[in-house]
């Protein structure tokens, strides 16, 4: 009778080992996951912040090109205005 008692003792310490350890894998597994997301989290935080930036950049350097232009255009303009009225044999 106390070989059958303690077979189901220590079965029983056996299972009550095997669910603790199950439960350390799960615990490890939930955090390796939660670790590996806040990870591609960090990530696809990185790159949108450099796509607007360099959407920012690409909206001050089309600024500045149309500014140019403009510039670039009135200077023509008063170029061709001042040689009309421009007399070089006087």
């Amino acid at each position: 009778m106390n070989s059958i008692f303690f077979q189901r003792r220590k079965r029983a310490t056996i299972l009550e080992s095997e669910g603790i350890r199950e439960a350390q894998i799960n615990k490890a597994e939930g955090t390796k996951q939660a670790t590996i997301l806040a990870s591609e989290g960090f990530k696809l935080q990185q790159i949108n912040n450099a796509t607007g930036e360099a959407e920012a950049i690409r909206a001050k350097a089309n600024a500045r090109a149309q500014a140019l232009q403009i510039v670039s255009e009135r200077l023509q303009s008063d170029v061709k205005k001042s040689s009309v009225f421009y007399c070089p044999s006087k």
